[in-house]
């Protein structure tokens, strides 16, 4: 969970953000099945199905995502797409 955490928060490029976030979730699921198992519980088990299916629609949603900016932009990077979004739109107000 470290990892996907660590490369959702340092990482410049979406497609790495998005894979950390998916790295970050997998873990989360391994978590609770691993809990689910040592109690003997099925609650763990069903949750865990749930966020698969969160861990599919935000792959899917990011994707689309990523491909929308990156043919708008030619660019996947944060600091482009962040600078690209700031000279459409302007500066945001406080």
């Amino acid at each position: 969970m470290a990892l996907g955490l660590a490369a959702l928060v340092f990482r410049q490029g979406l497609v790495r953000q998005l894979m950390g976030g998916q790295v970050l979730l997998a873990g989360i699921n391994l978590l609770l099945l691993t809990f689910a198992r040592e109690r003997a519980d099925l609650d763990g088990q069903v949750i865990a199905f749930f966020l698969l299916w969160i861990a599919a629609l935000h792959l899917l949603a990011g994707s689309a995502l990523v491909l929308g900016l990156f043919r708008r932009n030619r660019s996947v990077h944060v600091d482009q797409v962040d600078e690209a979004v700031r000279s459409d739109f302007g500066e945001p107000t406080r």
